[in-house]
């Protein structure tokens, strides 16, 4: 299931920073993860104060972006040699706490499937 290959891949990454675009991919993917966990967390809120699903369609969507970013990610790695730069732990940790909250809502909807018809599923 895609919600579990993202709920274990994001967080079995090790920590690395990595030169120019490298950089610019965990940017990117580090943005999109905290994109879909605040939208994430919005659609489960709204959903279940009115019953209403445009927030979740919106994490749907969000979602999959964070899938593509990653994937982008996860190939400019296999291409180059990663340098440990401990200055950007904080940034890493800031990814890793998203990457959690993201988490956290992927298991929350997948437990209640049935009430989140996503187009993604």
């Amino acid at each position: 299931m895609l919600a579990k290959f993202i709920a274990f891949s994001l967080l079995s990454a090790s920590f690395s920073v990595y030169a120019s675009s490298e950089k610019v991919m965990f940017e990117a993917h580090a943005s999109a993860v905290k994109l879909a966990a605040e939208l994430g967390e919005r659609c489960v809120a709204d959903f279940n104060a009115t019953g209403n699903k445009t927030q979740c369609q919106i994490y749907d969507d969000a979602l999959q972006k964070t899938v593509f970013t990653q994937r982008n990610w996860h190939k400019e790695i296999d291409r180059s040699q990663p340098a440990h730069l401990p200055s950007e732990q904080e940034e890493w940790d800031d990814f890793q706490k998203d990457a959690m909250r993201l988490n956290q809502t992927i298991m929350f909807i997948d437990a209640h499937e049935a009430d989140f018809p996503l187009p993604g599923k």
